[in-house]
């Protein structure tokens, strides 16, 4: 699917660490990378940041979703780069790693503190999805 994603177009994909064994999210993003592509790897948990870390990711998405019970936990993003510096990890621009806040924007607000947790991209979908315009 990688492969096809390539020939359409497509730039990134996305790796989910919950579904992965860490091998298989190595093993993808080796390749994604070898077309040309940066894989976005999405985390939920601190046990899953670990994983993505230790697998290489350089574009990590924080999922404000718990993806199991599909419950919000709006300071998700925030904990995860509080715990990106406790561990002296540097993320942003020109630092290797980006962050990417991902799910529970409905206004400009969420950006703005996105942004100042260190976010470099906010994933805006079901708001606008269900905006009248």
């Amino acid at each position: 699917e990688i492969l096809e994603a390539r020939a359409f177009g497509a730039d990134t994909v996305l790796l989910i660490v919950a579904v992965l064994p860490e091998d298989r999210l190595s093993a993808l993003l080796s390749y994604a990378r070898s077309l040309g592509m940066e894989p976005l790897v999405e985390i939920h948990s601190d046990c899953e940041l670990d994983v993505a870390l230790g697998s290489g990711a350089k574009c990590l998405g924080v999922n404000n979703r718990n993806l199991h019970t599909f419950e919000m936990f709006g300071s998700r993003t925030s904990d995860v780069c509080a715990e990106l510096r406790r561990r002296g990890v540097e993320f942003g621009a020109g630092k290797g790693l980006h962050v990417c806040s991902l799910s529970g924007f409905t206004d400009a607000e969420g950006c703005r503190r996105a942004r100042e947790d260190g976010c470099s991209m906010v994933l805006i979908g079901e708001s606008l999805m269900r905006s009248p315009d």
